[in-house]
């Protein structure tokens, strides 16, 4: 036991870190609590009172004494505003206790946010996720270590049974306090615990739970892979642009559009995410998924989450900013114009010529300016006629001088 918890915190915590552990009472966040005493590892103690079941207020008590016996900091939290009753009670309930969690975690001076999720777990949410038709993405199941919001959070016991906690307990001569809700058939993972897991091990053996385990971490290790897809991205307050290094497969495509959903909120549906995979595969073009205030466009180089509200800009003379279609994505770019008496406006066509003879159209596509971009940056106008552009960055004009567009 000492050497596979020594094993364990050496690969997840820091010997000088301090920590707050998410204390419920049950074996798995009991385990971690004494394994961290064990270990001499600094950390404080929030319990999330879900106010649900009658036996909470005991439990409470006994665990407010624990922490005192020890010397640990225990803080309390308590859910209001969810009624038992309600739909998605399992979710609701997560929520609340991260953004619990999160309140006393912005006010000290953590490391990280420990939870006593176990290899029991990992299985479900494996299963869960498979049977639930969720993406590839999410089969790796539960991260070991992941953010939300400000907290890193850390599973230490992720790849460790249930039954060997219970069994590090024993020794210690602790106990725990058994949820009765964990047997709640209202609870999907109630039923499948209680019904489908067991029935999975007797038709195919114990080892089915190492085997889900093992699956988990090889779909883990791929994501990581996938998610090294592009390059870095660019971002300001008109949109983000995730540029695409090489040719990449459906499969690739897949996860790094999920990744991309998954960051700026949006909401897309499968056969949404499958169409654009399929067409970044084929580098087919002019494929795009679009919402009310947000639109993800696929380019010749990469993947554009366009956000789709009023363009407000200034402009002054000056160089501090970058020259080229990246700028006017980043919110400040350079570009050449008569010293004054222009203005900037949005193109009417694209046909319409610069005065060396070329069309916008034509222009941009020479200089690989992202269509995307075209009819919505302004062009330079001078008593109007048309003489120049800001997403190249190039002058062809005698005369004029630099001047910086800044974005809102």
């Amino acid at each position: 036991m000492k050497d596979k918890l020594k094993q364990i915190f050496e690969k997840t915590l820091s010997s000088k870190g301090h920590y707050l552990l998410g204390l419920s009472g049950g074996s798995d966040s009991m385990g971690l609590f004494y394994a961290l005493l064990y270990q001499k590892i600094s950390f404080e103690v929030c319990t999330v009172d879900h106010q649900s079941r009658s036996a909470i207020a005991l439990e409470v008590e006994a665990l407010t004494k624990l922490c005192q016996k020890h010397g640990v900091v225990f803080h309390l939290k308590r859910v209001v505003g969810i009624s038992p009753g309600e739909s998605n009670l399992e979710d609701r309930y997560r929520e609340k206790r991260y953004a619990l969690f999160q309140e006393v975690y912005s006010h000290g001076n953590f490391d990280g946010l420990l939870l006593g999720h176990h290899a029991d777990d990992q299985v479900e949410t494996i299963l869960k996720r498979f049977f639930e038709g969720a993406s590839i993405r999410t089969w790796g199941g539960i991260a070991p270590v992941s953010a939300r919001g400000t907290m890193k959070v850390i599973r230490p016991f992720i790849e460790t049974s249930k039954e060997e906690i219970r069994d590090w307990l024993k020794t210690w001569g602790a106990s725990w306090f058994e949820d009765e809700t964990n047997q709640d058939e209202r609870y999907l993972r109630a039923r499948m615990r209680g019904e489908l897991i067991p029935l999975l091990r007797e038709k195919f053996g114990k080892e089915i739970t190492k085997n889900i385990l093992n699956f988990g971490l090889k779909m883990r290790l791929l994501g990581d892979h996938f998610a090294q897809t592009g390059g870095e991205k660019i971002e300001g307050p008109i949109g983000c642009f995730y540029p695409l290094q090489r040719a990449i497969s459906r499969l690739e495509a897949e996860f790094f559009l999920r990744d991309i959903c998954d960051e700026q909120g949006l909401c897309a549906s499968r056969e949404e995410l499958e169409r654009m995979s399929l067409a970044i595969e084929s580098k087919e073009l002019g494929i795009e998924i679009r919402r009310p205030s947000k639109r993800l466009i696929l380019d010749h180089h990469g993947i554009y989450l366009e956000r789709e509200s009023k363009v407000d800009y200034s402009f002054e003379r000056g160089e501090t900013g970058e020259v080229g279609w990246q700028g006017v994505v980043k919110g400040k770019v350079v570009f050449f114009a008569p010293e004054g008496g222009f203005e900037l406006k949005k193109p009417s066509l694209l046909t319409q010529r610069l005065p060396w003879g070329v069309t916008l159209k034509k222009w941009y596509t020479l200089h690989k300016v992202p269509a995307f971009l075209r009819e919505r940056i302004p062009v330079i106008f001078n008593e109007g006629k048309l003489v120049g552009e800001c997403l190249t960055g190039i002058n062809r004009e005698d005369g004029h001088v630099k001047w910086v567009l800044t974005f809102k």
